[in-house]
């Protein structure tokens, strides 16, 4: 086991999350519902974006907003 500390993980704001996301392979629209809690982040992909149609991952992207959200 490592010596580190963990950090404890810091809250995402949703609508942050939903303005930082950018899909790598189309014009992704996100929509953020808040009511009724908890809040959810719909990504709409293009009809051909690999990430919809399941050959490409989308977490790289994910992480990415993630990150910028965080921050």
């Amino acid at each position: 086991m490592s010596s580190r500390k963990r950090r404890k993980p810091r809250p995402v704001d949703p609508e942050r999350l939903g303005a930082e996301y950018v899909c790598g392979h189309c014009t992704a629209d996100t929509l953020v519902s808040t009511d009724p809690p908890p809040p959810v982040v719909f990504i709409g992909h293009d009809e051909t974006c690999p990430t919809r149609t399941g050959a490409a991952d989308p977490m790289p992207s994910l992480l990415r907003a993630l990150d910028r959200a965080a921050s």
